[in-house]
């Protein structure tokens, strides 16, 4: 079905929200679109704005309990009506009015699993750019690479049902690795990166996950990852990461959130199917 789902969580962030909606409205796009809401859970009048609005696009989510990043845009998939899937995060919106447009001729053009763009971090004015300095004279092109930004991207509905999305129990943080990795095939790398989509995070400090909180899930979600998605469940990458977070730990004085974070990574439990050989993991490794 031709069209565009577009996915938004939301926590507590009201007017930022109505903010992004607000922006989405002024997009030249003339296809069905179908914006999904998930509200994991606010409490600060986010349902009563919305049902306000009177915006027959809008595709209302309220969820009894918040269930992360990961959880969240699990469910805003399970909601989804099209093939085509944008995910934006609350606090961020394009800065061309034909973005939408442009996102679908791209994805509709392109075998790829998934499509990253360029984000912009208001805050500071910087770009946000995982894909090191040597490509950084590359961020308004286009190139295939094994990373993307969460806070604005595509994904193929098909491609992401097909691994079943992400894992409910991350939370926060590592989610976009962990689906780079289930899609890593023997082909292609699964990402394309659109550089002439530009995207303005604003970076709302409301309900953000911070300091020793955000280690802890850094150091959770990259062993659960790790044991998740490595050939051996580990090995010595496994053993690489518990030395190096617990330097940055003892650095940071964050020794308890480390050891939280490694019994945690332990304690859930990982489904093995989706572990990666050793040639696509070496792959991985060496690709962008």
């Amino acid at each position: 079905m031709d069209g565009l789902s577009l996915v938004i969580i939301t926590y507590n962030r009201k007017d930022e929200l109505l903010y992004t909606l607000e922006n989405l409205k002024k997009q030249e796009y003339s296809g069905m679109l179908e914006i999904v809401v998930v509200d994991q859970n606010s409490n600060d009048g986010t349902e009563r704005a919305i049902s306000q609005l009177g915006n027959n696009n809008v595709k209302y989510i309220k969820l009894e309990k918040n269930l992360g990043v990961a959880g969240g845009r699990n469910v805003g998939v399970d909601h989804a009506s099209y093939e085509n899937m944008i995910f934006l995060d609350d606090d961020a919106h394009f800065t061309s009015l034909t973005a939408l447009a442009d996102i679908e001729s791209i994805m509709n053009s392109n075998a790829n699993k998934i499509f990253a763009f360029q984000i912009k971090d208001l805050s500071n004015g910087l770009f946000h750019w995982p894909y090191g300095d040597k490509l950084l004279r590359e961020r308004e092109k286009s190139f295939l690479c094994n990373k993307y930004i969460g806070c604005g991207h595509a994904i193929k509905k098909s491609f992401f049902k097909s691994v079943n999305g992400y894992s409910n129990d991350m939370f926060f943080g590592f989610e976009e690795t962990e689906l780079v990795m289930k899609m890593f095939g023997s082909n292609d790398l699964p990402v394309l990166y659109v550089g002439t989509i530009e995207i303005i995070h604003r970076v709302t400090p409301i309900t953000r996950i911070v300091d020793n909180k955000r280690f802890y899930y850094k150091v959770r979600n990259r062993l659960f990852v790790i044991r998740e998605m490595h050939p051996l469940g580990g090995g010595a990458y496994l053993l690489y990461y518990l030395v190096g977070y617990l330097y940055r730990s003892i650095k940071l004085k964050t020794v308890k959130e480390y050891k939280s974070g490694i019994r945690d990574a332990f304690k859930t439990s990982i489904d093995k199917r989706y572990r990666m050989s050793y040639r696509n993991f070496l792959r991985y490794l060496l690709s962008k």
